[in-house]
């Protein structure tokens, strides 16, 4: 069975709260990025069908973005878990996750940060990306039927300039 891997950027957050600056881990979603989150589910859902697990990051504006993603595309919210190694911006420890996924899986969605998603579509994908923009997606698939073997995948990128085409 065939794998497929949705790398999806948080949505656009908030730096600021009312009281001040917000630390990373805790900073939300502003309504521009939930907005860009209905917009790409509008145009690109059918990207995300058959869906079999959504893992999320535990930054807010992560598991935000997992929480709309999962209620717009009307899924059941048992699918979505959040990962504590998914909060990182470099590939290595995203990598290593995704080599230990359970081979049941065949489409797994991850929500998470750059330059990490960055680097990891660019390892396991055919094309460059230079920049992963917030509520965008590189949706990689591979030949492979093992999560510990993926390479070489091809690459399907949605960018925010391309949502309403």
């Amino acid at each position: 069975m065939m794998k497929k891997l949705i790398f999806l950027r948080h949505a656009k957050s908030q730096w600021y709260s009312p009281d001040g600056f917000s630390s990373d881990r805790v900073r939300p979603i502003k309504q521009k990025g939930a907005n860009r989150m209905k917009m790409l589910l509008k145009h690109y859902s059918h990207h995300f069908s058959e869906v079999d697990k959504v893992f999320s990051s535990p930054a807010k504006r992560a598991s935000q973005t997992a929480e709309l993603l999962v209620r717009g595309l009307k899924l059941n919210f048992n699918l979505l878990e959040i990962a504590e190694s998914l909060y990182t911006f470099s590939d290595q420890p995203i990598i290593d996750f995704i080599y230990q996924l359970d081979n049941y899986f065949a489409k797994v969605v991850l929500v998470g940060h750059n330059p990490g998603f960055e680097s990891c579509i660019n390892q396991l994908g055919d094309l460059s990306v230079g920049h992963l923009p917030t509520a965008s997606f590189g949706l990689v698939s591979f030949e492979q039927e093992s999560w510990r073997e993926i390479g070489n995948g091809k690459t399907i990128m949605v960018l925010p300039g391309q949502l309403g085409q």
